[in-house]
């Protein structure tokens, strides 16, 4: 396993007094060497984006957002598991997300 990196930057802006656009931006390396790899563990996102509107009005809250992670392919020459099962595989990953969330402040 390496040291993993990760850079994060987004930002807000309110439109009105209960309505904020927000937008971000994050990086990481994938610590898993690809000797490593299984299928499972290719789906470390390495850059992702999301955008979003929120809104507040007294006690409530709703958000609305779209992630999107960019696509990776991971390859495995040859693995250093037991087996060596995953030699020569590739795997890729590409994944969105669609999610509105609700909330009351107590």
């Amino acid at each position: 396993m390496e040291n993993q990196l990760a850079v994060k930057t987004g930002f807000a802006v309110q439109l009105r007094e209960s309505v904020r656009l927000q937008e971000g931006y994050a990086h990481a390396n994938a610590p898993v060497p690809s000797a490593a790899l299984t299928p499972l563990t290719v789906a470390i996102a390495t850059d992702t984006f999301s955008a979003g509107v929120a809104y507040a009005k007294r006690r409530y809250r709703m958000q609305f957002a779209y992630q999107v992670n960019l696509p990776r392919t991971a390859s495995v020459a040859s693995s250093s598991l037991l087996a060596g099962e995953y030699s020569g595989t590739h795997t890729s990953l590409w994944l969105q997300t669609i999610a509105l969330t609700t909330g009351v402040c107590f």
